[in-house]
C-alpha cells in the first residue's frame, strides 16, 4: 500500500506530449520544468517493486530494481576481453544465442561467447546475479541509472566499504490520456513528477560475494566491481531495492546465491506453456524466450512491453512503432500470457496494418470481450464503416517498405492504388464486423458487413490482373499495370478475397522459382525483377542513406512479409504447401541463429544469411519459426463459429504441446502414420493410416464431431464426443466429416 507522506514537499513536475506510431515528438529534453501540476496521488506510483533483469532498452546486460515509489536503480554486467570492454551496445552485438526467460522475470539467462550471465529474483526486494566465464575475462559489475534519456530517473550511488549503495527520491508517473486521432494515438497529459527529499527516499544496496575485490568509482557518479575470473570461475552478487533496512540485511555468501539461481531455474523448467518438438515446432519455446527478452519498461506507458528493438530506443525515447509491437501481441497471444497480450495491442491502437488483425488472433483464442470492446471503440475512428474506399497514394504503396521498387517513381506516372494498404484496410473491416457480432452490436455489425462486400467487390475489380493471374498495384491517372510485384501480391488470400480460380493461380506464381520460392522463401521482391538484389538509396529525415544489394526490400527475405503469406496459405487449406513454407521458414532461422545466434530483422534470400541492414535481434524475427507452430495447430481466425485447426503432412515426427485457447489446453502429435489430438491431457481424437491435416474442427452437445480433412491415404479416425467413442473411415483426398 503506497502512503502519501503528509507536509509541505515540492515537486518537480516535466510533462510530455508523445504519440504512437511512429517515433516521439521529443527524444532528448523534457519541456521547461513546472512546480506546479496534478495532485499528486498513490496509483501514480509504482504500488510494488519491480524487479526484473532486461527492461532498460540500453543494457540488455543489466536488470531494472524499481520501487514501489518510483525510485529506480539498475545492475549491469560487462566484462574485458582481448583489450575491448564488452557493454551496453557492444553486448548487444555479442550476445549470442536465445537464453531462458521466465513470464514472470523470475529467472533469465544471457550469453555470449565469454560470459553467461543468469538471473534470479528472489522475493519482491532483492535480485541474485551469477556470472560465469567462459573465456578468461575481467567482469564489470556496476550500479547505474536505467530507464535514462527522455525518462529522467533520479538515482545518485556511492561506495560504502565493500558495497555498492544508492538513493533515489520518490517518482511518481502519470500515464495520460490515450486518444487515436488520424491514425496516431498521442498521449497527453503525462508527467513525471520528481519529489522533494523530505518526502522520502528509496535505497539500493549491491554486494559481491565470495573473493572480494575493492569497488571503485569513476567520474559520472558510476561505481562498479572489477574481478578477473578464469575460464570455469564463477562470480555472484546480490542486490536489494528498499527502505534503509536493507542495509541490515546480512549479505549472501556464494553459496546461498546459487540455490536461488539453481530453485528460480527449476520452476522455469516446470512451467507449463507451450512447447514443441521436432523439426517444425523445435523452437516454440526459443519463440516466447525471445519475445520476452525484447520486452522493456516504459515509464510513461507504466508497463512492460515487447519493443520492436533495443537499438531503436537508445537514446531513451521509448517510442511504439505500430506494426512491430502489433506482430509481438499476435506472437505472445499463443503462450497464455493474457494481461502482456492485453497491454501489448492496447498499446498499439491506432496501427492500421496489423493492429485488428493481431487482435482477432488473440480474441479467437481467449475471447476477452471486455478488451475486445475497448479495441471496437477505438479502431471504429480508423475504419469508419461508411468509407469504404479504396486506399492510394505513393507513402501507401508497400507501407513501411522503406526502399520498395513497387512505387515505380521513375515511370512518372504517379501513384498507385495500394495492394497491400486496401487489403489491411479489408481485414479491418472483417475483424470490426465479426467484434461488432460477438459484441451484440447489430447495428454496427450489419454496417461492416456491407462495407466489407463492397470494399472485396471493389478490390478484385482494380488490383485482379487476369492476364498475369495475380493482383497486382494499379496507376490512378490511367489505371494501367505496373512492372514490379513483390509479396503482397500474395496479401489477398489472408483477407479471403480471392475467389474462383484465383487463389490457385496465384500459388502457381508463389511457386515459380524464377519468382520467388527457392531454397530459401520469400523475397520481397520477384526474382526475376531488374531491381532484385541492387543497391538503393533513400531519402530518410532529410539525409540520403545509400542502401547495400538486397536491402531493405529489394529481395531480402523479412519476416513480417513472410508471415502474412503463410496466414493466406492457412486461411485457404494449402496443406502441403504451408508444410514446406514452415519447413524451409525454420531453416532459415536456424541458420543465423547457429552461426551468429541472431534472431534478425531480415535476411538474404540467396543465403540465409543476416544482411548488412538488418538488426541483429528484431521482435518480429519469431515470425518465421512461428509457422512450424501454427501449421501444426492453431485457432481459425475466420469461421463463424469456434474451432481449431490441427496436424500437418510434413513428414516426420512433430508435436506441440499446451496452446491455451478457450481455456483449454490443446496438444497435438504427429508422425508418419498417426495423429494425435489431446484437450487438457486427455485424447480426444486420433487418426490412423497416413499423414493428414484437419480444418474447422469443432464439437458441438447436440450435432457431435465436424471436420474438413485432408488425407494422403485412407484414414480411420475415432473421436471422443459426450463421453463416448465414435468412429468413422475417411478415404485418401479431401472430405468433410460430421459424425
Amino acid at each position: 500500500m503506497i502512503v502519501i507522506p503528509k507536509g509541505d514537499f515540492k515537486h518537480r513536475y516535466y510533462n510530455r506530449e508523445f504519440a504512437i506510431p511512429g517515433r516521439p515528438p521529443e527524444t532528448k529534453d523534457f519541456p521547461p520544468v513546472s512546480q506546479t501540476g496534478p495532485e499528486l496521488r498513490p496509483e501514480y506510483f509504482p504500488g510494488e517493486n519491480l524487479i526484473r533483469y532486461g527492461l532498460d532498452p540500453m543494457n540488455w546486460n543489466g536488470a531494472v530494481l524499481l520501487g514501489r515509489y518510483g525510485g529506480c536503480f539498475g545492475v549491469a554486467v560487462g566484462y574485458f576481453f582481448d583489450g575491448r570492454l564488452i557493454d551496453d551496445e557492444r553486448f548487444y552485438e555479442e550476445v549470442r544465442g536465445i537464453g531462458r526467460y521466465d513470464p514472470d522475470g523470475r529467472y533469465a539467462c544471457v550469453e555470449t561467447n565469454e560470459i553467461r550471465i543468469e538471473w534470479a529474483k528472489n522475493g519482491d526486494d532483492e535480485l541474485i546475479g551469477k556470472v560465469t566465464a567462459k573465456a578468461d575475462i575481467t567482469a564489470k559489475v556496476r550500479a547505474l541509472t536505467p530507464l535514462h534519456g527522455g525518462a529522467r530517473m533520479f538515482s545518485e550511488y556511492a561506495i560504502s566499504g565493500n558495497e555498492l549503495r544508492g538513493e533515489s527520491v520518490y517518482t511518481a508517473v502519470i500515464a495520460g490520456t490515450t486518444v487515436i486521432n488520424g491514425g496516431h494515438s498521442p498521449h497527453t497529459g503525462r508527467y513525471l513528477i520528481a519529489c522533494d527529499p523530505k518526502m522520502g527516499k528509496e535505497y539500493f544496496r549491491l554486494c559481491q560475494t565470495g573473493t572480494s575485490c575493492q569497488p571503485q568509482q569513476d567520474d559520472k557518479n558510476g561505481v562498479y566491481y572489477l574481478k578477473p575470473l578464469t575460464a570455469g570461475e564463477a562470480l555472484y552478487f546480490s542486490a536489494f531495492i528498499g527502505s534503509e533496512s536493507i542495509y541490515a540485511r546480512e549479505a549472501r555468501d556464494a553459496g546461498s546465491c546459487e540455490a536461488v539461481v539453481r530453485e528460480a531455474e527449476s520452476v522455469y523448467c516446470s512451467r507449463t506453456t507451450l512447447r514443441g518438438k521436432g523439426a517444425l515446432a523445435k523452437h516454440a519455446q526459443n519463440i516466447l524466450n525471445q519475445q520476452l527478452s525484447m520486452s522493456i519498461y516504459y515509464p510513461y506507458l507504466k508497463q512492460i512491453l515487447i519493443c520492436a528493438g533495443r537499438p531503436w530506443h537508445l537514446e531513451g525515447n521509448y517510442s511504439v512503432a505500430g506494426w512491430d509491437e502489433s506482430f509481438s501481441g499476435l506472437i505472445v497471444s499463443y503462450y497464455d500470457l493474457p494481461e502482456l497480450t492485453k497491454n501489448q495491442l492496447l498499446a498499439t491502437h491506432g496501427d492500421e496494418r496489423m493492429g485488428l488483425i493481431a487482435i482477432w488472433n488473440a480474441y479467437v483464442k481467449d475471447k476477452d470481450k471486455e478488451t475486445l470492446r475497448r479495441h471496437f471503440e477505438a479502431y471504429k475512428t480508423v475504419y469508419p464503416s461508411d468509407n469504404t474506399d479504396l486506399i492510394y497514394g505513393y507513402n501507401d504503396v508497400g507501407k513501411g517498405m522503406d526502399d520498395t521498387p513497387m512505387r515505380e517513381v521513375w515511370s512518372g506516372k504517379g501513384d498507385l492504388y495500394s495492394l497491400d494498404m486496401s487489403c489491411y484496410k479489408i481485414a479491418g473491416f472483417e475483424v470490426l464486423y465479426r467484434a461488432a457480432k460477438e459484441l451484440g452490436l447489430d447495428e454496427d455489425a450489419a454496417k461492416y458487413k456491407e462495407g466489407l462486400e463492397t470494399l472485396k467487390k471493389k478490390f478484385n475489380e482494380m488490383f485482379w490482373n487476369e492476364e498475369k493471374g495475380l493482383y497486382m498495384n494499379r496507376y490512378v491517372c490511367d489505371l494501367s499495370w505496373p512492372q514490379t510485384i513483390s509479396p503482397t501480391s500474395f496479401y489477398p488470400l489472408f483477407v479471403g478475397v480471392a475467389d474462383g480460380d484465383k487463389a490457385e493461380r496465384l500459388i502457381k506464381v508463389l511457386l515459380d522459382p524464377k519468382k520467388f520460392w527457392g531454397k530459401y522463401v520469400i523475397p520481397t521482391l520477384s526474382r526475376d525483377d531488374p531491381e532484385y538484389g541492387k543497391e538503393s538509396r533513400i531519402i530518410h529525415h532529410g539525409r540520403t542513406k545509400p542502401f547495400p544489394p538486397y536491402c531493405y526490400w529489394r529481395g531480402a527475405i523479412w519476416p513480417p512479409s513472410n508471415y502474412l503469406v503463410f496466414m493466406g496459405l492457412q486461411r485457404y487449406g494449402f496443406d502441403e504447401i504451408m508444410a514446406e513454407f514452415a519447413e524451409k521458414n525454420v531453416n532459415l532461422w536456424d541458420i543465423e541463429l547457429e552461426l551468429h545466434g541472431g534472431t534478425c530483422e531480415n535476411y538474404y534470400p540467396e543465403t540465409g544469411l543476416r544482411t548488412l541492414m538488418s538488426h541483429k535481434h528484431q521482435s518480429w524475427s519469431p515470425l518465421i519459426p512461428l509457422t512450424g507452430v501454427t501449421v501444426m495447430l492453431d485457432a481459425d481466425m475466420w469461421n463463424d463459429y469456434d474451432s481449431i485447426s490441427f496436424g500437418t503432412v510434413a513428414p516426420g515426427e512433430h508435436e506441440v504441446t499446451d496452446m491455451k485457447i478457450r481455456g483449454d489446453r490443446y496438444s497435438v502429435s504427429v508422425n508418419d502414420t498417426e495423429t494425435v489430438l489431446r484437450r487438457n491431457g486427455r485424447v480426444i481424437f486420433t487418426a490412423r493410416g497416413g499423414k493428414c491435416a484437419f480444418h474447422n474442427y469443432r464439437t458441438d452437445p447436440a450435432d457431435g464431431v465436424e471436420f474438413d480433412v485432408n488425407a494422403k491415404s485412407p484414414l480411420e479416425i475415432t473421436a471422443e464426443h459426450r463421453g463416448k467413442t465414435v468412429s468413422t473411415s475417411v478415404p485418401a483426398g479431401r472430405t468433410h466429416v460430421k459424425f
